[in-house]
């Protein structure tokens, strides 16, 4: 049974979302609540924490910034799924940096948002096509070169994986573009892992970004 709960105040937008999730996983699904405001949740998020917490983002506040981190710090295992549109990328970026999990745009078709759900569930980083966390390419290769020297050293084909996964690709995706096994991707994003002192996959985008690091395509 997948628990979960929608953080955001409006009853038709609470409505379709239940009845996705029901589609997703008939009679496997148990909404805990609907219709909460982030700083409502803030305040006892003990009380409706479930394994799936959709986070509409609809505002350019820090509401719900301050709420995806108050969830990461409370529950590792909690998937966060926001659900917002371009115009608030701004958030939805700071959000990926505190433990979001995914984004699918509100516009977004009823496949691709089944599909969001199942890569979620599995652990994976979902983000719409052309979303970057990590800002534009070209600004970070002329940061690196300002930067000069890194504390670690990363191969060629570690900045190449390092590249995608800011990108959202899943290992599987990495495989296929780059001709080499899935195991093989696990290895070099362990190795990324450790080399950079995290421990998932979004807190590695964000040492890229805070280290300025560019792969050398």
């Amino acid at each position: 049974m997948i628990s979960y709960c929608i953080v955001y105040p409006h009853p038709l937008y609470n409505l379709g979302l239940v009845s996705l999730m029901e589609k997703f996983k008939p009679g496997q699904t148990a909404c805990i609540r609907t219709g909460l405001y982030p700083k409502e949740c803030l305040l006892k998020i003990s009380d409706w924490l479930g394994e799936l917490i959709f986070i509409g983002v609809f505002s350019k506040g820090n509401d719900e910034i301050k709420l995806v981190e108050a969830i990461k710090k409370k529950s590792k295992k909690s998937q966060i799924l926001l659900i917002s549109t371009p115009e608030y990328s701004e958030v939805t970026r700071k959000c990926f940096i505190k433990g979001a999990n995914g984004l699918v745009y509100v516009h977004s078709s009823e496949d691709l948002f089944l599909d969001a759900l199942t890569r979620i569930i599995s652990n994976e980083v979902v983000m719409p096509h052309g979303f970057r966390i990590h800002p534009d390419l070209n600004q970070m290769v002329a940061n690196q070169r300002a930067a000069g020297r890194l504390d670690f050293h990363l191969t060629f084909r570690e900045k190449e994986i390092l590249a995608l996964i800011c990108k959202g690709l899943n290992n599987r995706t990495i495989s296929e573009q780059l001709f080499i096994s899935d195991q093989t991707v696990a290895v070099h994003r362990k190795n990324l892992f450790r080399k950079m002192g995290v421990k998932n996959s979004i807190s590695l985008m964000q040492a890229a970004r805070e280290k300025r690091l560019i792969p050398l395509l």
